[in-house]
């Protein structure tokens, strides 16, 4: 059971064959927790949400006879949805939609306050993915980065260009040099408006390193080294390439797919060899 803010988290473990029987007795255990949970939780005004009590089972599991179990095709934890992949569709499109929709109302002052605008757009809605792609796996947030990069960069040129005015046509390499200057910081002359395809591999990462020594996951953790056997040998990185370039440089350079391994190896202790030398 674990507690994230609001919400109470109960997983168990799913039997390993199909056995009928197997899933049945689990089934008995989830429907008795629920009412020891609220025998003790009710008498001191903490109830379940009717509308969250819900089961998530696997694929392979056979239908149950608990007449107080109910189940879902998917479900929210932590701002991630887990379940079915229409389900899971289903929560990124809701979450896309809602932040293209603070962008849309940061625009009713394009042409009043463009000032006002352009600063709610760099400090609050440019980071409105910011923890959800953390959370999510690369291959799923691609799905609502760029269309949401998108949403931000025609912002952009909607608060720069004036009421009932024409923005022109430029050259796409013009266009691409303005967007790249428009993401660097402010202090480099920039907006500060770092496209979320280029934060998500590095929130990924610093999401994993988060979780790397979390007591119940540190054993399927897919980063935990094995015990070195000699002496590791000294790493050639060149102070030249730090790693945010890395970081910045290689999403464009990889395909979504291979982003996470290329991190994985990247940022990987160095080979060991055993020294030839006493």
């Amino acid at each position: 059971m674990r507690a994230l803010t609001d919400d109470l988290v109960r997983v168990w473990r799913a039997p390993s064959g199909d056995d009928p029987a197997e899933w049945e007795a689990l089934y008995a255990r989830i429907a008795t927790f629920k009412v020891d949970y609220d025998r003790l939780t009710n008498p001191i005004g903490i109830y379940r949400h009717p509308g969250k009590s819900a089961l998530v089972l696997p694929p392979r599991a056979p239908s149950h006879s608990q007449p107080t179990l109910t189940t879902a095709t998917g479900t929210t934890i932590a701002g991630r949805p887990f379940g079915t992949p229409d389900y899971v569709q289903g929560g990124l499109e809701k979450r896309l939609a809602f932040a293209t929709s603070r962008i849309t109302a940061v625009l009713t002052l394009a042409d009043v306050e463009p000032a006002i605008a352009a600063k709610m757009l760099i400090l609050c809605s440019n980071k409105l993915l910011d923890y959800h792609v953390a959370v999510l796996p690369i291959t799923l947030s691609d799905k609502i980065t760029r269309p949401f990069d998108k949403a931000i960069g025609a912002a952009v040129t909607r608060i720069i260009t004036p009421h009932n005015k024409d923005p022109g046509q430029c050259d796409k390499s013009r266009l691409a040099r303005a967007a790249l200057i428009t993401s660097l910081h402010m202090h480099d002359g920039g907006f500060g408006l770092t496209p979320a395809v280029i934060k998500a591999p590095a929130a990924v990462l610093r999401f994993i390193i988060a979780i790397h020594d979390e007591p119940d996951l540190h054993p399927l953790s897919p980063l935990s080294p094995p015990p070195p056997t000699t002496a590791p040998v000294a790493s050639s990185a060149s102070p030249s390439s730090p790693t945010t370039t890395f970081l910045a440089l290689f999403y464009h350079t990889t395909p979504p797919s291979s982003r996470l391994k290329a991190l994985q190896q990247h940022f990987s202790p160095p080979p060991t060899v055993a020294s030839s030398k006493p």
